[in-house]
């Protein structure tokens, strides 16, 4: 299907004159009518939850984002901001009850400039990450975050949700590596806040307001990146251990005593190492199914040649050996051998998908509190689902675990999803018992609206909300997400009485 099927879902009809008004400064590839949107743009990620818009508006200028964003303002119509549609939390699909449209960046994918002294570059919301890291490259240069929607997802989404991925442990999150930000807010006005600053205290800072909003506040359409020197080296192992509080007490060695060289630290459960045996061949795994309950994929990287990074991996993983906190280690032999390690975690998501439907939670504790908190979870939930298959995997460096559960063997999609909420209770208490958050990477989204209240506390909730209504008093940018849509909200559509400005 390569359409909407509009005979099955409909939509809130636009107001009249609505894109008359928008036609006027877009040209005919910038605005589809709702029945012709492609079904790539309706389906999210995790094909659970769909959109239902008047159009899809796909702008190539911030000029033209602050015209749709005034007239949207100016008739109360709903925007729906979507970078590559590879979230996790329905943030960028929704169907309202009211007049609404799918904004797209897709158009805006272009590098403004390249910094090459201050070691920063200027890109265009749209632009895919995958092209962002090829582009440093080229140039002698490294961007790096990295997951695994890396060849669809777009810098704009990564922002507006604060995107992490494998290298948050050395690098930090999209959050760290933004310098400036531009975005078009609610009621059309351009935030121009393009500057290549690492101090500037003049007041609030609002473009870190608008990193991980998930569009809530305002639409980036363009931002200033900091670049990191290229990696000229790499070692790559992969470990078994006994339990995740081995995983811990070594990743505190290996940063210690590497000069801080470790970039990425994923810790692997022996359960996928099984359904990789099943639904991935040809993956090559190191290790045969059975080996070791836990594995751990660790990689140092270096920028210097002078450093002989291969000598200093291996003596630290004898250290780990000699600790007690290591069975056996493979170190990547070559190139390939390193890429296919990382096949085996790239896979993780897809093997799992295999088994049916899964119960998902991104979830984040002090890195401290990571093995206790597998623990805890896994005692829980065993408990009130019997046979349930826990699937922890994730980010041991930065608290960061995807704590999936697939279904019991037998247990239909149906059943296993009749006891979701109950899951979700459960484990979301234990991360508030451990201070922790229920969101660690892949936002708030619509999916769990109904969990922000107790996560964040009633002053925190309050005084987001007050942003909200400061910033967009209309609603219209993404309602649903971060917060529940009221009675109000989908109210009758009525246009502003004041007249439309120019931007």
């Amino acid at each position: 299907m390569d359409t909407y099927d509009i005979s099955s879902h409909s939509y809130a009809p636009l107001p009249s004159g609505f894109l008359e008004t928008l036609s006027q400064s877009l040209d005919g590839a910038a605005l589809i009518a709702g029945s012709e949107i492609a079904v790539r743009y309706l389906e999210d990620s995790l094909g659970t939850h769909f959109g239902r818009y008047g159009a899809l508006v796909r702008p190539e200028t911030t000029a033209q984002v602050a015209k749709i964003l005034q007239a949207c303002h100016h008739y109360h119509v709903a925007v729906i901001p979507q970078g590559g549609n590879t979230g996790r939390c329905a943030g960028a699909t929704a169907q309202l009850q009211r007049a609404s449209i799918l904004l797209s960046l897709e158009r805006m994918n272009k590098i403004r400039a390249f910094h090459a002294d201050d070691e920063s570059v200027t890109v265009d919301a749209g632009l895919v990450l995958a092209d962002l890291q090829k582009f440093a490259a080229d140039n002698a240069r490294f961007f790096p975050v990295s997951l695994g929607a890396e060849g669809s997802c777009q810098i704009g989404g990564n922002l507006a949700s604060n995107a992490g991925g494998i290298n948050v442990l050395h690098y930090g999150s999209m959050r760290a590596q933004m310098l400036g930000l531009e975005a078009v807010m609610a009621d059309g006005q351009i935030f121009d806040g393009l500057k290549r600053l690492t101090k500037d205290n003049s007041g609030y800072d609002l473009k870190h307001l608008l990193v991980g909003s998930e569009g809530t506040l305002g639409i980036i359409t363009g931002a200033c990146l900091k670049l990191s020197p290229p990696l000229r080296q790499h070692a790559t192992a992969f470990i078994t251990l006994k339990n995740p509080h081995q995983a811990v007490a070594l990743l505190k060695l290996m940063r210690a005593e590497s000069g801080n060289r470790v970039i990425a630290f994923e810790l692997i459960p022996d359960l996928a190492f099984q359904l990789l045996s099943t639904h991935a061949n040809p993956v090559r795994l190191p290790f045969a199914v059975g080996d070791s309950p836990w594995y751990v994929l660790v990689e140092f990287a270096e920028s210097s040649p002078h450093i002989a990074l291969r000598p200093l991996a291996e003596n630290l993983i004898m250290a780990g050996y000699e600790a007690g906190l290591i069975g056996q280690a493979v170190v990547a032999e070559n190139e390939q051998h390193r890429k296919d390690f990382w096949k085996i975690r790239e896979a993780l998501v897809y093997v799992q998908k295999q088994e049916g439907y899964a119960i998902k939670h991104d979830i984040s504790v002090s890195p401290a509190d990571i093995a206790a908190l597998i623990d805890r979870v896994e005692v829980a939930i065993t408990k009130l689902v019997p046979h349930i298959r826990p699937y922890p995997f994730g980010h041991v460096g930065d608290g960061n675990i995807h704590f999936n559960f697939c279904k019991p063997c037998n247990w239909s999609d149906a059943a296993f999803q009749a006891v979701e909420a109950d899951v979700h209770q459960a484990v979301y208490q234990i991360i508030r018992e451990f201070n922790g958050s229920i969101s660690a990477e892949h936002g708030i989204g619509r999916i769990k609206v109904a969990y922000l209240h107790a996560q964040i506390g009633q002053t925190a909730y309050d005084q987001m909300r007050k942003i909200k209504q400061s910033l967009d008093p209309h609603n219209i940018l993404n309602p649903g997400v971060l917060f529940d849509i009221s009675q109000t909200d989908l109210a009758t559509n009525t246009p502003n009485d004041h007249a439309i400005s120019q931007p």
